[in-house]
């Protein structure tokens, strides 16, 4: 949703200020785009139980794997942050090519399904450094 083009150039660009991804850019963001993150965040959890730990397990299973996401570092049994590091380097308007690609989280699955991931991985290949 935050890269439809107004929302993007308007709202999101704030978080893609950060073209080379550290962990604490996981949280640097317009607070247009901190609302709508924080509800997409804690919606899920309580639409299936109002349960502390089922609250508390989703956040933290979230907030590990959106810094993980822009941390910028290959951690062993964690996906990769290079492919969401590429998001972010890859400026969203400044490639046709690359618009809609890494946009997912956890483990890129909706990328997998979608094949917003097979660019992204052709590049990787040719250019593996």
């Amino acid at each position: 949703m935050m890269h439809t083009k107004w929302l993007y150039m308007n709202v999101h660009k704030v978080h893609h200020a950060s073209k080379i991804t550290i962990g604490i850019s996981s949280a640097y963001f317009h607070p247009l785009d901190y609302v709508v993150s924080a509800i997409a965040v804690i919606l899920p959890p309580v639409l299936v139980s109002n349960h502390i730990i089922t609250m508390t397990v989703w956040l933290l299973v979230h907030m590990c794997e959106t810094t993980n996401a822009h941390c910028g570092y290959e951690i062993p049994f964690l996906p990769s942050a290079k492919d969401h590091d590429f998001h972010h380097s890859h400026s969203f308007y400044s490639s046709k090519k690359y618009r809609y690609v890494t946009m997912g989280a956890f483990w890129l699955l909706p990328d997998r399904l979608f094949g917003s991931k097979q660019p992204v991985d052709d590049w990787w290949e040719a250019n593996p450094d």
